[in-house]
């Protein structure tokens, strides 16, 4: 769920990098890198619409959602990494907008320089968009899709209000065998 003061804490830990490691300790200051980081973010700020950027956070938001899913349901490490990591790879090569993924390159460009890129573009066209593209993508499109999926045309919840099928719920929680055992 999203509080009020995530954001703000991932803000905060974005420009202690961007201050701390890229900033004073120049890991981005000499050429290539810099012209890169600001081709970057130019490329995030200045080229799309506003609408543009709200379709790539619904479409982000979507896709770690995804991997977030993919990453619960797996058993073993490997199927965890593998579902989290194609999700991930799809949302950062196809060139989608994360809120948080765009704290740090964005004023990243601004620190080093990049000379169209402002804080006010930064928030308008960084910020509002990607945050409303992210709430919809997640809050809205995966939370309406799992509702359905497990509350209105999945099995009723137990007393307990935990859920149970042989295809999600594994051998160890197994809810009715708990009960058995606790009675005994």
């Amino acid at each position: 769920m999203l509080r009020p003061r995530s954001p703000w804490g991932n803000l905060a830990g974005s420009l202690f990098v961007v201050a701390i490691i890229f900033g004073y300790g120049n890991v981005f200051a000499a050429d290539p890198y810099k012209s890169e980081v600001i081709a970057f973010a130019t490329k995030k700020q200045l080229t799309p619409d506003f609408h543009q950027i709200f379709l790539r956070g619904i479409g982000c938001n979507w896709l770690v959602c995804l991997a977030c899913f993919l990453g619960v349901q797996g058993r073993d490490l490997a199927s965890k990494v593998v579902g989290i990591w194609f999700p991930t790879f799809a949302f950062v090569s196809l060139g989608f907008d994360h809120l948080v993924a765009n704290m740090t390159f964005i004023p990243l460009a601004i620190w080093l320089g990049a000379p169209k890129i402002t804080v006010a573009l930064y928030i308008w066209k960084g910020i509002i968009p990607t945050l409303l593209g992210n709430i919809i993508g997640g809050g809205l499109f995966v939370a309406t899709y799992y509702w359905y999926m497990y509350l209105v045309s999945g099995e009723m919840a137990t007393l307990t209000g935990m859920r149970q099928s042989a295809t999600t719920t594994p051998r160890s929680l197994d809810i009715e065998a708990m009960a058995a055992e606790k009675q005994n």
